[in-house]
């Protein structure tokens, strides 16, 4: 999990840092008006961003910024869950699924707290002073939580929506970063983005 957490916390420096290839996968049948296709034909899932964003594939991270010169960005990842939150016990009360999204969570961002120990959250994001994220459905379907925060990147305050997903063995993690004081100009894009998202 730790290794995970490395590569998840470098993927977002790069994404912050670097966002400066242009690739994308070819059109589907369906695609929203005014977005394009922004995943592989290999993928187990379709992603759509808006036509004028600039998408990257390269990394195995799949990352769409709104221009060369604006930093905001939307990426997205999938990976192995560790075996030991996949074989610990559901909470009493709380679905298998919403119970897997909180015990991730709760190691994730204590790791990733180390790293930006000035990580703040949002108020949504927080109910009776416990971090409790935002439920949500993505492809109608997949029980998801999203969580909103700030922390200082080189420097900068940067502000962060990530919602998490976990299907079967494998954690989907969806990232909107922006600038702090720009987050609330592209955040419903952002939202747009993630209900679109569609994995099989």
């Amino acid at each position: 999990m730790k290794k995970t957490l490395k590569k998840i916390i470098i993927a977002l420096f790069a994404i912050i840092l670097v966002l400066g290839a242009v690739s994308c996968g070819d059109k589907d049948d369906f695609v929203p008006a005014g977005y394009k296709k922004a995943s592989n034909k290999n993928a187990d899932y379709t992603l759509y961003v808006p036509e004028g964003w600039i998408v990257d594939m390269s990394t195995g991270v799949t990352t769409a910024r709104v221009s060369k010169s604006d930093p905001t960005n939307i990426s997205f990842m999938g990976f192995e869950l560790d075996e030991a939150l996949l074989n610990s016990e559901t909470e009493e009360g709380a679905t298998e699924e919403k119970s897997k999204l909180d015990k991730f969570w709760d190691y994730y961002a204590e790791e990733f707290a180390k790293t930006f120990p000035d990580m703040k959250y949002d108020e949504a994001s927080v109910k009776d002073g416990k971090v409790t994220g935002t439920d949500m459905l993505i492809s109608k379907k997949y029980k998801a939580k999203e969580y909103i925060y700030t922390a200082t990147v080189t420097g900068a305050e940067y502000k962060f929506m990530q919602i998490v997903v976990i299907k079967g063995e494998t954690v989907y993690l969806l990232t909107y970063t922006a600038k702090a004081d720009s987050f609330d100009e592209y955040y419903e894009t952002a939202k747009e983005i993630a209900g679109y998202l569609d994995i099989e």
